[in-house]
């Protein structure tokens, strides 16, 4: 039965655990940020007992990784290794926690490859005849996990403890194949964080959870050989074989078990939701300070986005974003856009002055920032250092004038003070910062096919065109948020702390950290009950708003973005006391995400896998 635990103490059973993940000091997705997150409650748990494996890339083990020198117990299975061109790095990752960490080099053992991929077909079944690099190259690490894990085992320091291993993802999950095939005396733990098929499938139909959902009640199963028809064959097929070998199959969420069961075939042991360590986000008073500092640099932005052309309304504006990978479906940003077309019909024709500014944070194809807002920012860059520098003049000259001289002359003093050169100055750059036609552009950047791209073809399909008139003004970002960029100059998180509201409507969305992180950084958000979390919370929450699901349960598109519209326009109206409080709510919300209570759900997985190889 599918299940999590519950607060009461549990304690893990293994003598040893070892964590294996692609994405080990090495940033590639998502899981990425789970693994991380959660180093310091597994070392709570396993102490010197808990070491991680990953691959090893050398751009990112160069800032993520400290080697160091490789403890006894290990020589005798690197040696082993290294014979079959297997290189073998030990040291930390570099966090606070300095988790012990093992990071393998298969670019000499790449030779073996299709040897590997014979014994998966005649093994497991696996057909990897037309598999691309992006699944050879894990393959190919993962085989090497499994031959460590396996020399591990057998060595004398280890040979007498009882070791459990967790395999993140089917780039892993090939070393738990080894394992089972050989044997081993290990217990594993086998993670999908979302199906190969499921993710694909979903993006080629609205529907698709839907669809799951109405299987799983009719008991149908997937069609056979439906991988093919996605041409995710050797994938699918390997994810099959985890979950049916793992001693103990999870998921992160409700809605992936689901999928999981209708997909794979198995129904998850132990759900493991995603969470994060709350602790290293600031509190709901650090949060408000911050939150005036990074607002006050969005607008700036703003200004140097949108002056040229006309005025616009940054009093108290309402700042929205979508963030995520470019799946425009998976993500929702079809919703998003079309609920801020009907919020800018409603506003427009209830003749308001509000001014809503969305953004789309969403990674795509650039060439190049957009000339004119590369020079709108130098611009407003240099009149505000201009006007800092003539403050202080000011400040001490008018002190001067109002101290030295006769109240009666007073007037003329300031009069001939203000007309000084640096004042013309500041009007003739105020005049060139000015644009006498055209309107400022939906995307900041340069992308390498704009006519193909479809937010900006459905953005101008909804007449979202940034014209004067239009009370919601649209940015496309299509670049990773960065302080080092030329544009915004901002990390993601100083965003997220100084804008609104975070909009997340995801169709497919296996867990979903956006809405978390916003609650973490006390910004409230808006999810649906498609994505992990919103599931979760739906079923954990103790109070209404902070973080509002959308239900799009057998509901039409038109329907989707109708609700959306509504919840954003009552979010716009909404008085600032009551908008702060929200932000509130949204904070406390997520606490009960935080790793010291989700954690446990992973000691029991390990658990039910120490079970089932140890007390046979």
């Amino acid at each position: 039965m599918v299940s999590t635990v519950s607060a009461k103490e549990i304690r893990p059973k293994a003598d040893v655990f070892f964590e294996t993940s692609y994405e080990v000091a090495n940033k590639v997705g998502g899981i990425y940020t789970v693994v991380k997150s959660k180093v310091p409650s597994m070392v709570k748990y396993y102490k010197d007992n808990y070491f991680l494996i990953g691959f090893y890339n050398q751009n990112n083990a160069r800032y993520e990784f400290i080697q160091t020198k490789t403890p006894p117990e290990f020589k005798g299975a690197f040696y082993s290794l290294a014979k079959l061109g297997i290189k073998c790095f030990y040291g930390e990752w570099a966090m606070p926690e300095k988790p012990k960490t093992i990071l393998l080099d298969v670019e000499d053992f790449k030779p073996h490859l299709n040897e590997i991929k014979s014994r998966l077909w005649e093994w497991y079944g696996i057909d990897s005849i037309e598999s691309d690099w992006w699944f050879d190259d894990p393959v190919c690490w993962s085989w090497a996990v499994g031959l460590l894990l396996e020399e591990i085992a057998k060595s004398k320091a280890f040979g007498t403890k009882k070791i459990v291993a967790q395999f993140h993802e089917w780039m892993s999950g090939v070393g738990l194949l080894y394992l089972k095939h050989q044997k081993a005396k290990i217990g594993t733990v086998f993670t999908t964080h979302a199906t190969m098929l499921g993710r694909t499938m979903s993006s080629c139909d609205k529907n698709f959870q839907s669809k799951v959902y109405d299987a799983l009640k009719t008991h149908q199963t997937l069609p056979k050989r439906e991988e093919y028809k996605y041409r995710v064959p050797s994938k699918h097929q390997t994810e099959v074989n985890c979950a049916k070998y793992a001693d103990a199959f999870t998921t992160v969420s409700e809605v992936t078990g689901d999928e999981a069961q209708y997909m794979l075939g198995k129904k998850a042991d132990v759900l493991l939701p995603n969470g994060l360590s709350l602790d290293n986000y600031p509190s709901m008073e650090e949060m408000a300070i911050k939150h005036t500092e990074c607002k006050k640099e969005i607008i700036k932005f703003l200004k140097a986005y949108f002056l040229p052309y006309y005025k616009i309304n940054t009093e108290d504006p309402r700042l929205l974003f979508l963030s995520g990978r470019y799946e425009f479906t998976n993500k929702g940003i079809h919703f998003y856009i079309n609920a801020l077309a009907k919020l800018n019909e409603e506003l427009k024709k209830e003749k308001s002055d509000t001014d809503v500014f969305a953004f789309i944070f969403v990674p795509a194809d650039i060439v190049s920032e957009k000339e004119e807002v590369i020079i709108g920012v130098e611009k407003i860059n240099i009149i505000e250092n201009d006007i800092e520098q003539l403050y202080d003049e000011f400040k001490e000259t008018l002190l001067d004038i109002f101290c030295e001289s006769d109240p009666a002359e007073t007037d003329e003093e300031i009069k001939e003070f203000l007309m000084q050169a640096k004042v013309q100055s500041l009007k003739k750059q105020a005049i060139a910062f000015k644009r006498p036609d055209g309107r400022p552009p939906l995307c900041a950047f340069n992308l390498r096919n704009p006519d193909s791209d479809a937010i900006l073809s459905t953005l101008k399909n909804k007449n979202l065109l940034n014209r004067k008139e239009d009370r919601v003004k649209v940015i496309f970002y299509p670049a990773y948020l960065s302080s080092t960029d030329r544009l915004l100059s901002m990390d993601y998180d100083e965003i997220v702390t100084g804008c609104s509201c975070g909009i997340f409507p995801s169709l497919y969305e296996p867990w979903g950290y956006t809405p978390v992180e916003a609650g973490a950084l006390g910004l409230t958000s808006i999810t649906t009950n498609f994505s992990g979390y919103g599931k979760y919370l739906n079923k954990t929450r103790n109070q209404k708003g902070g973080i509002y699901v959308l239900n799009c349960n057998n509901k039409s598109e038109e329907s989707i973005s109708s609700e959306l519209h509504k919840l954003l326009s009552t979010f716009i109206k909404m008085p600032k006391k009551e908008w702060v409080g929200q932000k509130y709510i949204a904070k406390k919300l997520v606490q009960n995400v935080d790793w010291k209570i989700l954690s446990k759900n992973y000691i029991k997985a390990h658990n039910f896998a120490y079970d089932k190889v140890f007390k046979k």
